[in-house]
């Protein structure tokens, strides 16, 4: 079982040894916060032995300290390794913010709740899900109708578009599921958010929705 983690850690209590799954992945630059390309790699001991990287690198088969199978992964070729090496002080750097990672994670999961509080009412919308299923990420479904898009890759809703050219909000929308598509909007919160901008995001949506 292959498990694509990419918000996890960071954002939630993440414990792999618990999981149990036998491959994980997860991105360190979203909720570490460390340089972005710095991501992590889980591979159970019991399925390392055929698993091996694209590339061949300079300590494919020499042991890094007490590492075997992992220090194959290191040095592959000429990337720029300064964003992995950058996660250990990131990690550091965020459980000092608010004395500690558990403190921190409370923090943007109740200011998520509150910003989404605060969209579902502008929007006069129900919760897509309790508050208990919320990491630091909620979507939120806008009262307008989908339009098929010319092109799907790297297209920026034209909604998205109006609200950074005329308010400065840059802020992911979406469209889901396949079938009966409508659009969503999805809102983040981390320690530098505050709860006006959210509001300032519901005032934009008011304005631009005529609601």
């Amino acid at each position: 079982m292959l498990i694509d983690g990419a918000h996890a850690p960071g954002m939630i209590d993440l414990n792999l040894e618990d999981i149990g799954a036998e491959y994980y992945t997860g991105n360190c630059h979203k909720w570490i916060c460390s340089p972005k390309g710095s991501a992590m790699l889980h591979v159970r001991a019991d399925k390392q032995a055929n698993f091996h990287p694209v590339f061949t690198s300079h300590t494919y088969d020499k042991p890094v300290g007490e590492k075997r199978w992992s220090s194959q992964f290191i040095w592959a070729g000429t990337s720029d390794f300064t964003p992995y090496i950058s996660i250990g002080d990131a990690i550091q750097f965020g459980g000092s913010l608010m004395n500690d990672w558990q403190t921190l994670r409370a923090h943007n999961h109740d200011l998520t709740i509150k910003g989404r509080n605060i969209l579902l009412k502008v929007l006069d919308v129900p919760a897509p899900v309790p508050d208990h299923m919320l990491g630091s990420l909620s979507t939120i479904p806008l009262p307008f109708a989908y339009e098929q898009p010319s092109h799907f890759f790297h297209n920026t809703h034209p909604f998205g578009k109006t609200l950074y050219d005329q308010f400065k909000i840059q802020i992911p929308i979406h469209a889901w599921p396949e079938n009966n598509t409508r659009m969503w909007i999805r809102i983040s919160a981390q320690t530098y958010n505050s709860i006006e901008q959210y509001e300032y995001l519901g005032e934009a949506l008011k304005t631009l929705l005529k609601l």
